[in-house]
């Protein structure tokens, strides 16, 4: 059994408000694991969820969007279980103490499940700070301020002439709105302010609003255009990998 609450929280993590469908759920030892990544493969991500009441498995959930609406009906206490044929997994069944829904699956062969891009070796991140409530929220309030789907990641100075670790969201353009938002208390010792990384402010935007449950969150920017997001909770942990944008 699961609560409906931490069933949707999970799926939301990686469905990022739409941008991610099609998914495989792979569960080991009552763990759960999703790799995926957006279509244009401009982020990639895992989600892992501990104590998850399904046996060993890997199933595809090719249209998640359907699987929201059928889970915002239920209430409480879902019971999960997988049905087969022929041994091959065919459904999902969801219930609760009022409806029992079945949500057909996928076949993990077809192209919608290939395997998720991953980064290749490892990565140093010049910059790293721990994100707070007030900080994920503070961003998303700038984010949602503008229609430009442009975020850059600066060093820029403050009042005092100090270096600050800034976003900046709107267009590049002189005559365009723009809004810069320092994150607090970065260390910067060390670092030069000779980058401006350009991200798609909206993916930002979906995954900070997609975690707000967490406990402990971290950013890390690589100044050659990478950006990586962690998050956990006492029940779920997910990390994502954020491509710099194309330059014009």
């Amino acid at each position: 059994m699961i609560q409906k609450s931490d069933l949707q929280s999970v799926i939301s993590k990686y469905f990022l408000n739409g941008l991610v469908e099609s998914v495989r759920w792979i569960t080991s030892d009552n763990t759960l694991n999703i790799d995926f990544n957006t279509p244009s493969e401009e982020a990639i991500g895992n989600v892992v969820y501990k104590n998850f009441p399904l046996e060993d498995s890997e199933i595809g959930i090719l249209d998640t969007s359907k699987l929201n609406k059928l889970l915002a009906i239920t209430t409480g206490l879902i019971d999960i279980k997988l049905q087969k044929t022929n041994k091959t997994y065919t459904k999902i069944t969801l219930a609760d103490t009022n409806y029992t829904l079945e949500f057909p699956l996928g076949d993990i062969l077809l192209n919608q499940f290939k395997e998720p891009k991953k980064l290749k070796g490892d990565f140093e991140y010049q910059i790293q700070c721990d994100l707070t409530k007030e900080i994920v929220d503070n961003i998303i309030k700038a984010k949602s301020a503008l229609e430009s789907n442009n975020v850059i990641f600066n060093i820029g100075k403050n009042f005092d002439n100090d270096q600050v670790f800034e976003l900046i969201f709107g267009e590049s353009s002189n005559h365009s709105n723009r809004i810069s938002y320092i994150i607090p208390e970065v260390d910067l010792e060390g670092i030069m302010g000779d980058f401006s990384l350009p991200f798609d402010s909206e993916t930002l935007k979906s995954i900070l609003n997609n975690n707000k449950d967490f406990d402990n969150a971290q950013l890390y920017l690589n100044t050659q255009g990478l950006l990586k997001l962690h998050f956990e909770n006492e029940k779920c942990e997910s990390t994502y990998y954020i491509l710099r944008k194309a330059p014009q």
